[in-house]
């Protein structure tokens, strides 16, 4: 899916799902790490390790256009952080992304939804896709 972010839009697809990091590496021509983005404290939770003193701050800076790099728990594929120990976290501040993610019950891939060379596609939804009132 392409959805909109605080800063750019962004390409999702299972972060926890090796097949659907394939695709999103393939239509980006890339295999560097990527972050994933959640709807909740509790799917970073899910995703990192997380002490209480860690979390507090976290809270502080999140939801936003920031991400944080935690120790990745096993369920985070090594292809989503090409074999890092660590995966970056993003927690948008946007109803429309933290929806889709809620509904996809998953975290999702979040890297900008460009193409290798192209700048990152900016602005309203409207101004991308044409779409009416809802968004």
């Amino acid at each position: 899916m392409i959805y909109p972010t605080e800063t750019v839009y962004g390409i999702g697809a299972d972060a926890l799902s090796g097949a659907a990091v394939r695709k999103v590496f393939a239509i980006k021509k890339r295999s560097s790490p990527v972050s994933l983005a959640v709807s909740s404290y509790g799917m970073i939770e899910d995703v990192s390790v997380c002490d209480a003193d860690t979390m507090e701050l976290i809270r502080k800076l999140l939801p936003g256009p920031i991400t944080v790099i935690l120790e990745k728990k096993q369920v985070v594929p090594d292809l989503l952080t090409a074999g890092s120990d660590r995966v970056g976290i993003k927690y948008p501040d946007h109803e429309i992304t933290t929806r889709l993610i809620d509904l996809s019950g998953t975290p999702v891939t979040s890297t900008s939804a460009n193409l290798p060379g192209e700048p990152p596609a900016r602005g309203g939804l409207r101004d991308q896709c044409g779409c009416a009132g809802w968004c």
